[in-house]
């Protein structure tokens, strides 16, 4: 007698596992089909890039010849007299920054000197300009200037007729003022 439980698995393989009515399908892309898509495709990338190439070499081209046709804007001839000197001493303004560190540098070095310093704004008028932490001082020991304010009226009670649109009874409404 054979004992089943003992038997080695029978190895089955791919051509009996298949349904007889099943097939692979027969239309599907073939690698030269696919070879051949990508080589047009490089080829007509190479070509596009050739072509604008050649259109990019064509209009550096006539740029070129037409700069060298036409004559310079007057800005950028340097007369006579200022070539003689530091053209950037005799450009007129606003002129380029050559170092912009160091511009800033002195823009603020007299921005504090100002604010840190005595000096006439109109002497004639009697304008001065005085360190800021005086002034800072100044004003907490003195104030600012105030403008005289109007004189402020006492609230209307309810119903007192005071502030009220004319010809209204009980005044319910206030004074509307321009």
């Amino acid at each position: 007698m054979s004992n089943h439980l003992h038997d080695e698995p029978h190895e089955l393989h791919f051509e009996q596992i298949q349904h007889p009515d099943t097939q692979y399908e027969s239309r599907d892309l073939g690698s030269r089909t696919l070879v051949g898509f990508l080589l047009g495709l490089g080829l007509m990338t190479l070509a596009m890039v050739l072509v604008a190439w050649g259109v990019l070499i064509f209009l550096n081209h006539a740029v070129t010849e037409q700069r060298a046709e036409t004559a310079p804007p007057p800005l950028t001839t340097i007369p006579q007299e200022v070539r003689r000197g530091d053209p950037a001493l005799n450009f007129p303004e606003p002129r380029l920054e050559k170092d912009e560190r160091t511009d800033i540098g002195k823009l603020r070095a007299a921005n504090e000197a100002r604010l840190n310093s005595y000096g006439w704004v109109d002497e004639k008028a009697g304008i001065a300009h005085i360190p800021i932490e005086r002034a800072m001082d100044l004003i907490v020991q003195q104030g600012l200037p105030a403008r005289p304010q109007p004189p402020v009226q006492p609230p209307a009670e309810f119903g007192s007729g005071v502030n009220n649109n004319a010809g209204s009874s009980g005044g319910y409404w206030p004074a509307v003022r321009n």
